[in-house]
Parts: C-alpha cells; structure tokens; sequence
C-alpha cells in the first residue's frame, strides 16, 4: 500500500512539474475590440490565455483575415505546428491558412491573410 501511495505521490508530482512547461497563448477571435490587430499592452493585458495541450507539437498563432471592406478579423490560440495533407506533404500551419484563403483572396472576396506562428510563451501578441 505505500509504494501505491508513493507511485501515485511520484506521479502527481511530475503532473505538476509537467504542467508548468505547457506553452501558454494569448486566446481571443473577432474584430475591432474583441480581438484586435495590432494589439496594445492594455489589450494584450485583457485578453484571455489558453495553454497548449494535445499530442502533435503546437505552437501559437495570431492570423488575420482582411476583407475589402476594411475590416481585419484576427485569431489568436495554440496550433499545431504542422498540418499534414491527405497526401502526406507537411505544410507549416501558416502555410495551410495562406492555402486555405487562397481561392476566396484570388477570387477577390478577401484582400489577404497574414499569419504568424511562434513557440515562445505569449508570442502571439
């Protein structure tokens, strides 16, 4: 029964160990206030933080869209790193938002996609 209780101990405490190198990021979506692009101290401030969890390697991303009509809609969260493709070729998930946009921007509904993904915590201001 004590070895039981210091396996569990053991394990609880690497849990915790573990728990403090997830990778954090900033967390929010939409325009104007609710997300906003470029992001201020105050805003960066107020914004929500996620941590990265799940079993590809992840990082954070910021990507907005730009429509025609002025307005930016901006994401921020943890994505993985990779996106892999049902043909097997790995894209970098900027890449994959870049090519996913690509026929609403060639077909002139969206004026263009920036994006931008990081591995440090907090990066995605």
């Amino acid at each position: 029964m004590k070895s039981v209780c210091l396996l569990l101990c053991a394990l609880f405490a690497l849990a915790l160990a573990e728990s403090d190198d997830r990778l954090s990021c900033y967390s929010c979506s939409g325009k104007d206030s609710g997300c906003p692009e470029p992001a201020t101290l105050t805003d960066l401030a107020n914004m929500d933080m996620t941590y990265c969890t799940g079993v590809l390697a992840t990082g954070c991303t910021k990507y907005s869209v730009n429509y025609l009509s002025g307005d930016v809609y901006t994401f921020r969260s943890c994505a993985p790193l990779i996106v892999d493709e049902i043909d097997g070729t790995g894209l970098n998930f900027c890449d994959f938002i870049t090519k996913m946009y690509a026929p609403l921007t060639e077909g002139s509904l969206v004026k263009g996609v920036d994006c931008y993904n990081c591995t440090t915590v907090n990066c995605n201001t």
